[in-house]
């Protein structure tokens, strides 16, 4: 793969103007090398669940020119093993079970570095995030750091089917319970990774890891958790319903309307 420039930018996670680099998103050795394809909002807007995806074609994994030099190698450093060894033991335990509901079970985690690497991740495809929330900032760039808004919360799924997501923040709305909820969420296999900056979170399924925080930096745990297996074939950020039922919702939908129609020239 040839070596990509760098570009001029207002780093994502320092704020510093000046030359930046391409961050993988997740980290490269987190499975994150393979040919991928771009599709602009408008594209993937049009884009059914079961028709083929064409667009960019893009070489050596998904990410953007987000983080200057300084923040890319330190965040690396600080973090970044420990969300792919997390990953790697993520993609074991799905192939083993078979793409059923497994229990994600893991000794010789470090869950702050795992959430602090999620969060790199998240102020990448958040432009505006640290600025508006200088706390992400001091939280980041300090491997010790443990300060948190309590109002965030961290989710995350499995996920081996669908389409990748890389959401900047957006807004739901529950027409059921009248629950509302602003997001961001990144999936990328074995993972999804799900945001919620107010509100309740948009799936009952989603495995909550904002506990996270309360870790040290140097502390490791073993970890055992329930975790739902869900499908990403839907375009919006939330939305786990497998193609049959995205199908079968859309055929609805156009009953409805055409039932509506031939009730108006009655």
């Amino acid at each position: 793969m040839a070596r990509r420039k760098m570009q001029h930018g207002t780093c994502r996670l320092c704020g510093n103007v000046g030359d930046l680099t391409f961050e993988h998103i997740p980290p490269q050795k987190a499975f994150n090398n393979l040919r991928t394809i771009s599709l602009s909002w408008d594209q993937a807007m049009r884009l059914g669940p079961d028709e083929p995806v064409k667009g960019k074609v893009d070489q050596g994994g998904v990410g953007m020119y987000t983080l200057c030099p300084s923040c890319n190698n330190n965040t690396g450093g600080w973090y970044a093993r420990a969300l792919v060894t997390w990953c790697y033991r993520g993609m074991d335990i799905l192939e083993r079970s078979k793409g059923s509901a497994p229990l994600f079970h893991m000794r010789g985690c470090y869950p702050l570095r795992v959430l602090k690497e999620i969060m790199v991740m998240f102020c990448s495809v958040n432009p505006e995030m640290t600025d508006k929330q200088p706390w992400l900032r001091r939280l980041l760039l300090d491997t010790h750091g443990r300060e948190w808004d309590v109002g965030w919360r961290l989710f995350l799924y499995f996920n081996v089917e669908g389409k990748l997501r890389y959401s900047g923040t957006s807004g739901s709305f529950d027409f059921e319970t009248g629950d509302t909820t602003v997001m961001s969420e990144i999936n990328y296999p074995p993972f999804g990774y799900v945001l919620v900056m107010d509100g309740a979170p948009p799936d009952d399924r989603l495995t909550e890891i904002t506990h996270f925080i309360r870790y040290g930096f140097d502390e490791m745990a073993e970890l055992a958790m329930p975790m739902s297996v869900l499908s990403t074939h839907s375009k919006y950020a939330g939305d786990y319903r497998t193609r049959d039922q995205i199908l079968r919702d859309r055929e609805a939908g156009l009953a409805a309307q055409a039932e509506m129609r031939a009730g108006a020239t009655r």
